[in-house]
């Protein structure tokens, strides 16, 4: 992974790279490998940019990078997993090279065809940060689904962006005031999503959205050039043609390219296994279609209820791996959890971070990317709460308008109740009985189905630690719920974001013609395909699953 940061405006009487250099130094742990500034005194701009090379280790591959005829200049966190096939689209119209990154194939596709459709045509895991010279814009973007971070805030007369909320503290017009509201939502979820952050005037860019500003500019909205609802939505409009076999050849057929766009590296790269069904589908593909050695790590634990080593390593000697693990002892969790807030940069309860870190940490020694399994439970529907949250959700729709309301304040005060009982953190309550706080949670619950509108909300509340413990933080508690339209209040809270649709930009894929052939030694069937036809795997438990993703502090790629 790379850092980017910069800022645009407020500029005056600064040295405009000195402030940007230290904003992008911030992210140095991110991109150990190289550094870059580029500013624009007259327009007040300037980008800054921490590098991990992966792809042309080159100077031609170094950032700020200039476009052919010097209109734009990019920052780029990530990767454009299709960059080579983008490439050959933009060759045959004049297009010509200096080096071989996806950055200079992403601005060359900029100035072919524009920024929001190159973005549309993009297919990867990246945030960016672009200058277009000509029109004095500054367009932050963010990919699909938001694998890379992207913060941007404005201070005075200054917008400030970064890759994490660090490169924003080293500029010297940062104000770092807490959100409340914030707050109490990290207190309810274990997390701050959606666009807010723990601070104050400081958003989260959206997935799938872009936003575009000038100076001076102070009511730009972020917007999108890719939905997701909608290209699910398009999807279900035409269904797959084809014989259940045909789609699980289709299905593997998408597995392979999407981990093939994932081994173009000029650095070595192996994968995070954990022995359950996402990450040995991963492997097994990297193992089809890579004629090199593929590398394997894992952690294990000493207490046998959670270690899942033995997993891994089974599935590491069938597929033929080189494969690594590391034991972990109390001690180093422990140690470890004091790292953590530098590690993450802002309030995250995600008790599988411990072994996220010790896990990087183990592959980085050995490899500079890693691929994982993070992702599949997401589309392929891996956590029971998404079916709960569903069937509870069709229960209660319809319910009338009063009954729903009624749940939510019962929902609420019985979530407060149950945060103000002893024994919250587990020991027995001193002169009351332990049922006390049980039968409390059970209400919270149960009202909590009675008060959700739309699905979203359901599953937000399913994944919710306490519905009512927002309430417990002093001058806050405005929690953002998903699925509300624009205007609509939820609980006090009205939903943000990059609301507005855009076109989708993927459709149904047609059914392959067969399947492909496959690399000598590897699993005699497809993972893909072994699942789809209902052969049991071996599931994972995963100790402390995460509800959301965290990022890695090493070069990771998920696939698909």
């Amino acid at each position: 992974m790379c850092g980017i940061a910069g800022f645009l405006g407020g500029g005056a009487g600064r040295d405009l790279g000195r402030v940007a250099r230290a904003m992008a130094d911030a992210l140095r742990h991110r991109g150990p490998d190289d550094a870059g500034t580029w500013a624009d005194a007259g327009a007040g701009v300037a980008l800054g940019h921490r590098r991990l090379a992966v792809i042309d280790l080159s100077p031609a591959g170094r950032q700020p990078m200039a476009s052919a005829s010097g209109r734009h200049v990019l920052v780029l966190n990530g990767e454009i997993y299709n960059f080579r096939r983008l490439r050959a689209a933009l060759g045959p119209r004049g297009h010509r090279f200096r080096g071989h990154s996806d950055t200079e194939v992403l601005l060359a596709a900029v100035e072919e065809w524009g920024v929001e459709e190159a973005l549309r045509r993009a297919e990867g895991m990246f945030a960016l940060a672009l200058w277009d010279r000509s029109a004095r814009t500054l367009t932050l973007a963010r990919d699909r689904v938001g694998k890379k971070p992207l913060y941007h805030g404005r201070f005075g007369g200054t917008l400030l962006f970064g890759s994490e909320l660090r490169a924003l503290r080293a500029h010297p017009d940062f104000v770092g005031e807490i959100d409340r509201d914030a707050l109490g939502q990290y207190v309810r979820d274990g997390w701050v999503s959606g666009e807010r952050t723990i601070h104050r005037g400081v958003r989260r860019l959206p997935p799938g959205c872009l936003l575009q500003l000038r100076a001076g500019d102070g009511d730009a909205r972020p917007r999108p050039y890719w939905s997701a609802r909608e290209a699910a939505e398009a999807a279900a409009g035409r269904p797959f043609a084809g014989t259940y076999e045909e789609a699980v050849d289709r299905l593997d057929a998408l597995l392979r390219e999407a981990v093939e766009d994932r081994l173009a590296a000029d650095v070595p790269l192996g994968a995070l296994l954990s022995g359950g069904i996402d990450s040995s589908t991963v492997v097994g593909v990297m193992r089809a279609v890579s004629a090199a050695p593929v590398r394997t790590f894992s952690i294990g634990f000493h207490e046998p209820a959670v270690d899942e080593a033995g997993f891994a390593r089974e599935v590491a000697r069938h597929l033929g791996t080189d494969h690594r693990e590391l034991y972990v002892s109390p001690r180093d969790a422990l140690d470890t959890v004091h790292e953590l807030p530098a590690v993450y940069d802002e309030p995250l309860g995600d008790s599988s971070a411990v072994p996220t870190v010790i896990l990087s940490r183990l592959a980085r020694r050995h490899v500079t990317v890693a691929l994982s399994g993070d992702g599949g439970d997401e589309l392929f529907l891996g956590y029971p709460s998404y079916f709960n949250a569903l069937e509870r959700w069709r229960a209660g729709r319809g319910l009338p308008a009063p009954v729903r309301e009624l749940g939510r304040h019962l929902g609420g005060a019985a979530g407060r109740l149950a945060w103000s009982l002893p024994g919250l953190r587990g020991g027995r309550p001193e002169g009351r009985p332990r049922g006390w706080r049980g039968a409390a949670r059970k209400l919270e619950r149960r009202a909590g189905r009675w008060g959700a509108a739309l699905p979203e909300e359901m599953i937000a509340e399913a994944m919710a630690r306490s519905r009512g413990a927002e309430g417990l933080v002093l001058g806050g508690g405005h929690v953002v719920l998903p699925g509300r339209a624009p205007g609509e209040v939820s609980r006090g809270v009205h939903r943000g974001g990059c609301t507005a649709r855009s076109t989708p930009s993927v459709s149904p894929a047609p059914p392959s013609g067969g399947r492909s052939g496959r690399r000598s030694g590897a699993a005699p069937t497809s993972a893909a395909g072994r699942i789809a036809r209902g052969r049991r795997a071996r599931p994972a438990t995963r100790t402390g699953r995460r509800r959301n993703p965290s990022p890695l502090p090493t070069g990771s790629r998920s696939a698909p």
